[in-house]
């Protein structure tokens, strides 16, 4: 059974606003499941979903995408069907519904060419209707339909005038739009005389006609397409080759104005083989060709590095510079740390390096005696190779431990295990702490290497507690002698030798 063509006109439009929607949901990344048509909709409804590349979220739909692009193309085709084949009602529509079918013929009907009559009629008027089978731009009383083209008059022997090529020789003469003009123009189609070629302006040297095309495939570019400064933008930024394939797309059907999925395609594949489709990622590409969603993700960007890095102290500039990059390149994780640093680097480094991170690499180090160069701190930080390698703070902490290791081989077996030298000496400072009077935190193997005895060596091995309390006691550069328990100590002494010669009771 035929489609209806008002049914059908309402299909596509349906069809149209899912569309709509599916591109919404594509471009942003993140959305929240509300249509019951989604198919994501089972199980996931009311949720706020993300949508990875590579994913079952996105791969559904995208596959939802290519059936409803699809389902439009067959309904367009049986739809252009139904109009092609309509015979209007003699004297016209004879009420709203058949009016309103009347109107959809025009819009959905292939566009024809009328043949020419014989040559007898080229050569004598004509006296009544054209005979024979209802023509598509005449009605059966044998009078113009209004459709989207320019009919010729009964009996003329010419091709029909396009609508579209009375549009564009108006829209080149300059004239005003009336019906006056359309009559003139037209008539010198039909006769033949030629048109004044359309002048192309601007850096594509467009005509105003292929520029509003070009607008209406590509409306996020409508403000860059501008005949100027826009426009040269636009070439400097994708190159003129992928400008070119963007006006190509808009102003013939080799991508069949990518209203198909093979039309898409061939348009993708041909814009991947651009030189800005070469030296570009698909991240890079989604954020470039859609600049009508760029300042959702530079601003999801923005609280996002806000959050993770406030203590860098970012400007605002620098904030939005970085924030708008790792928009583009799609960047997260380490790269997005990394982009970070780089960036507070070149506008505060005293804030870089004084960061929360920046004390975990230092402290990490420092806890096996090890000390992290400035330059080894800030290619770790930014991902940029020290000396031709690269450093993380991994490969840090691997030095750290092996350079405890090769000063004291007999602790390997503890710092394999896990220990940190920090760990092992603890109790050694603790009991140094005490015996000697003094504050843990002035107890540094670090800044003072006397306290670094502790550890023994590979001959005499780790000093055991009463090993290293007996040291502390008796070496003085430890200074016990001067401690509160070395006074307390000889004054018991003296005590007790008084007590011993009669001095004291």
């Amino acid at each position: 059974m035929a489609m209806d063509l008002i049914e059908g006109d309402k299909l596509i439009a349906e069809i149209d606003e899912k569309l709509s929607t599916l591109e919404y949901y594509l471009t942003k990344n993140l959305y929240t499941v509300t249509e019951s048509w989604d198919p994501n909709f089972i199980g996931n409804k009311g949720a706020q979903l993300r949508i990875p590349q590579f994913s079952d979220v996105r791969n559904n739909l995208i596959e939802t995408q290519r059936d409803l692009i699809k389902q439009r193309a067959d309904a367009i085709s049986q739809l252009r069907k139904v109009a092609d084949e309509y015979v209007p009602s003699k004297g016209g529509p004879v009420n709203a519904y058949e009016k309103q079918r009347y109107a959809l013929v025009g819009k959905y009907r292939t566009p024809k060419t009328v043949a020419s009559v014989s040559s007898s009629a080229a050569t004598k008027p004509a006296t009544g209707p054209v005979q024979g089978p209802p023509s598509p731009f005449l009605d059966a009383d044998g009078k113009p339909i209004q459709t989207d083209e320019e009919p010729t008059p009964v009996g003329a022997a010419v091709t029909t005038v396009r609508r579209a090529d009375v549009d564009a020789a108006l829209a080149t003469s300059g004239l005003p739009d009336t019906p006056a003009n359309r009559k003139q123009i037209r008539g010198d189609l039909k006769a033949g005389k030629k048109q004044p070629t359309p002048t192309g302006t601007g850096p594509l040297g467009l005509t105003a006609k292929t520029r509003a095309d070009v607008i209406k495939l590509f409306p996020h570019f409508s403000s860059s397409f501008d005949g100027g400064e826009g426009e040269q933008a636009l070439i400097d930024f994708f190159g003129q080759d992928a400008i070119d394939l963007m006006v190509k797309a808009g102003t013939t059907d080799t991508y069949a104005y990518l209203g198909t999925d093979g039309g898409l395609a061939t348009y993708l594949r041909d814009f991947e083989n651009t030189a800005y489709g070469q030296r570009t990622t698909q991240a890079q590409q989604d954020f470039d060709v859609k600049p009508q969603n760029q300042a959702v993700l530079i601003k999801a960007k923005q609280d996002e590095i806000t959050k993770s890095y406030a203590d860098l102290q970012l400007t605002q500039t620098q904030l939005q510079e970085v924030a708008k990059e790792a928009a583009r390149n799609g960047t997260t994780g380490d790269a997005l740390r990394f982009a970070v640093y780089n960036y507070a680097y070149k506008g505060n480094q005293v804030t870089a390096t004084e960061s929360a991170l920046a004390d975990q690499i230092r402290n990490a180090g420092k806890a096996y005696g090890y000390t992290v160069s400035e330059d080894k701190l800030k290619a770790a930080l930014t991902g940029n190779p020290y000396l031709g390698r690269m450093v993380t703070q991994e490969s840090l902490l691997q030095e750290a431990q092996a350079a405890a290791k090769g000063s004291y081989s007999h602790l390997a077996d503890q710092i394999d295990s896990g220990l940190t030298l920090e760990d092992i000496f603890y109790n050694y400072r603790m009991f140094a702490s005490r015996t000697l009077g003094l504050d843990p935190n002035e107890i540094d193997f670090m800044k003072d290497s006397k306290w670094a005895d502790a550890f023994g060596t590979k001959d005499t091995g780790q000093l055991s507690l009463n090993d290293w309390t007996r040291k502390l006691k008796t070496d003085e550069k430890y200074g016990w002698q001067f401690s509160d328990e070395a006074n307390q100590t000889a004054t018991k002494l003296v005590a007790d030798m008084e007590k011993a010669f009669g001095f004291r009771a």
